[in-house]
């Protein structure tokens, strides 16, 4: 049984930091790339270079730009398979807004995994921060194309509705403070035992995930 915490929230809530923060926590041991995923580009890492765990932890996604997140996955489906394979080998951390906006892709992923544990975590940044935060990525970019603030409120919303919608439906949902977002989630892994557990038990047997990716990921078998 892994963990697969998805990190969720609009634009500007901070779900990326987030994620660069746990990465530079742990250190990226590895970089993940396969010519048949995405032209070969980077599509997750497996953390461990600064602190290595009992069972790897991986983040789905490429953190090259300031955005990063599972958004540039071509659709649901997709990243469902992928979290699904880096599941098998580890812990999981991904984000994104899209997948933050819908219900039905979280319904069937958990029905698709049902021997992980799976967190859905929102960030619990105020709308004039979110909408702070993009006025000021859009300036740094030099976008002066108009910006309406009413479609990122709408959106977050929409993304608050789908927590409610998933916490109605029994799954594990959570608040991140988006203050103290590290030191939270870092507490929930202590407490799920992240740190401790080099084996864990699923329906009576005993799980070894394997040290390194390679046989696995290589292919995407």
């Amino acid at each position: 049984m892994s963990l697969i915490l998805n990190i969720r929230g609009t634009n500007g809530s901070g779900k990326s930091t987030l994620v660069r923060q746990i990465m530079d926590h742990f250190g990226v041991a590895e970089a993940l790339r396969d010519p048949a995923v995405d032209k070969g580009k980077v599509w997750a890492y497996k953390l461990g270079f600064k602190i290595p765990t009992p069972i790897p932890i991986y983040v789905l996604g490429r953190y090259e730009s300031i955005c990063g997140g599972v958004d540039t996955i071509k659709d649901f489906a997709t990243t469902r398979e992928r979290i699904s394979r880096l599941a098998a080998l580890g812990h999981t951390i991904f984000e994104g807004v899209l997948w933050s906006t819908v219900f039905k892709s979280s319904d069937l992923f958990v029905k698709e995994n049902p021997f992980h544990k799976i967190v859905f975590a929102i960030l619990d940044t105020s709308e004039e921060i979110c909408i702070e935060r993009v006025m000021k990525r859009r300036q740094e970019k030099g976008n002066t194309k108009p910006f309406n603030p009413a479609e990122l409120i709408s959106k977050i919303t929409q993304i608050r509705l789908r927590m409610e919608d998933l916490k109605n439906a029994g799954f594990d949902t959570r608040i991140i403070p988006y203050q103290d977002g590290l030191k939270t989630v870092l507490n929930w892994m202590t407490e799920m035992g992240i740190f401790t557990e080099p084996l864990l038990k699923v329906r009576g047997w005993h799980i070894a995930w394997p040290n390194t990716p390679t046989d696995f990921i290589g292919g995407i078998k």
